[in-house]
């Protein structure tokens, strides 16, 4: 049994749990060492999943609405059916973890089935998993705090779907190591002489007077 209080502090099996571990899987709200998946899941197995983070600053979402909307376009677009309130999971996990600032990671998964097969029965039910990070307030500091990182560039190898946001991120995982064997903190990805993306990161610049931003077309990141 999981007792929550205003504290913020859960009670499970007698030991007490820092705010910051307690995950929502499927409905639950539990530490993490707690919370267990299938070994058939299809995330696990074929990162047949999808995921969103959101920042909250001093316990709202921002852009909060922006980011659900993009949620479920990954969603339908990849054809997992949810009936999920997610202003109401997202709330009760930021309280739950102490509010603040914090970034949700939020990912849904086609669910398991009853062994490793490519195909899947249209009536699996979805794993839904979020967790939480404390984050800075960036915008408390000013501009002047702002510090600026080396990158490299390097191919976009990514697959051609990147309006769907899949957990599947292993070209990101190999260039941020290249960066990082670098003596850099982001990869800059470019494809056909294009800007893309960064491996981690939105791509934005200052052109003149102009603020320009990559399009949430296929082969770029949705917004």
């Amino acid at each position: 049994m999981l007792i929550s209080a205003r504290a913020f502090m859960f009670v499970a099996k007698g030991i007490k749990i820092a705010a910051m571990d307690i995950v929502h899987l499927n409905g639950q709200l539990l530490p993490a060492d707690q919370a267990h998946i299938s070994v058939f899941d299809r995330g696990f197995l074929f990162g047949d999943s999808i995921y969103e983070v959101i920042p909250f600053y001093q316990s709202k979402g921002f852009r909060l609405e922006e980011h659900i909307q993009r949620l479920e376009h990954s969603l339908r677009a990849i054809q997992i059916h949810t009936d999920v309130d997610w202003n109401r999971l997202l709330d009760e996990l930021v309280a739950a973890n102490g509010g603040g600032n914090l970034s949700v990671y939020l990912q849904v998964s086609r669910g398991a089935s009853e062994g490793r097969s490519h195909q899947y029965d249209g009536d699996l039910t979805p794993t839904i998993f979020a967790c939480c990070k404390p984050i800075k307030d960036i915008y408390a500091d000013g501009p002047d705090s702002v510090q600026g990182i080396a990158a490299i560039v390097t191919a976009d190898l990514r697959w051609h779907r990147c309006d769907i946001k899949a957990t599947g991120l292993l070209p990101n995982i190999l260039v941020l190591q290249q960066a990082r064997q670098a003596g850099a903190a982001e990869a800059i990805l470019i494809r056909d002489g294009v800007l893309t993306e960064g491996a981690s990161s939105n791509l934005l610049w200052w052109k003149t007077v102009c603020f320009i931003h990559r399009n949430p077309v296929q082969r770029f990141l949705a917004e």
